[in-house]
């Protein structure tokens, strides 16, 4: 279950990445690609202003994606993450301890 989990996990967490990614991508190429459709055209002035895409909803799915995907390996991983602050937590007190006396 713990592997399925994981596996799952992280291909939110690169879904979330690809999004964004794609997302950036697009904003910034599509008003340079309507920049060289004014220039073949030679029609009319450009702006680029007139390219501006709103990508909220595929940064903000993006995001989601990448936080689901942390949760669920959080959630996966919560035994060994308690047993490892457990033991980071007893080497600080015996260190503690030790550089005491």
């Amino acid at each position: 279950m713990r592997t399925m989990a994981t596996a799952f996990a992280f291909i939110f967490i690169m879904l979330g990445i690809v999004l964004r990614f794609v997302a950036h991508l697009a904003e910034e190429a599509v008003p340079k690609l309507g920049f060289a459709a004014f220039q073949s055209a030679a029609a009319g002035s450009y702006s680029p202003d007139m390219y501006a895409m709103d990508l909220s909803g595929c940064y903000g799915l993006g995001a989601a994606s990448i936080w689901i995907g942390i949760l669920v390996l959080l959630l996966a991983w919560q035994d060994l993450i308690r047993l490892f602050a457990k033991h980071v937590l007893e080497e600080s007190k015996k260190r503690g301890q030790i550089g005491g006396e």
